[in-house]
Order: structure tokens, then C-alpha cells, then sequence
């Protein structure tokens, strides 16, 4: 299982229905890594980053390939994959 998939079950735990907002500090693997896939099961949240993290998290592949670099090249079957955040407005 991926380390990922442990913020999904703590959220249905804590009885998590909906998030207003997602602020990712940075956008490295361990904060911006889980973005996407927190888009997904909360498609009504506002994502609020830096300008900059903007772009990397409209198109992940410079954050992929770094963790490919330090990871391995299997790094999705740990971490789970990093999705794409679709761009609004």
C-alpha cells in the first residue's frame, strides 16, 4: 500500500466529508506530492499556493522527475502517484 493512501484513511477516521482549502507549504514530494490525488476526493476545495508552485502543480513532471531521481523509477508503488491539479481561472 502507499504511504499516500495513510491521509485518505485518517481523514475517513476523523470523518472527514469536505475541505475548504488545501495550502501546501512547498512543493516537494511530501507536500505537494498528495495534492492531486486530495483534489480528487475533495473536488469542491480551493487550492492555495505560492505563484510560483502554481505551474509544477498544473504539470507535475519536473516534481516527478526529481523523485524518480531519488527514489527510483518505481517510487509510485511508496509514495502513490502525483497527480496533476487542473488549473481554474
Amino acid at each position: 500500500m502507499a504511504l499516500g493512501l495513510e491521509v485518505d484513511e485518517a481523514l475517513q477516521c476523523l470523518g472527514m466529508k469536505q475541505l475548504e482549502l488545501i495550502i501546501p507549504t512547498h512543493i516537494h514530494l511530501d507536500h505537494g506530492g498528495g495534492i492531486g490525488r486530495l483534489v480528487g476526493r475533495f473536488p469542491k476545495a480551493k487550492v492555495v499556493l505560492h505563484s510560483t508552485g502554481v505551474r509544477h502543480m498544473a504539470d507535475p513532471s519536473r516534481l516527478i522527475q526529481s523523485t524518480r531521481l531519488s527514489f527510483g523509477d518505481d517510487f509510485e508503488k511508496m509514495w502513490g502517484p502525483i497527480l496533476a491539479v487542473p488549473r481554474i481561472g
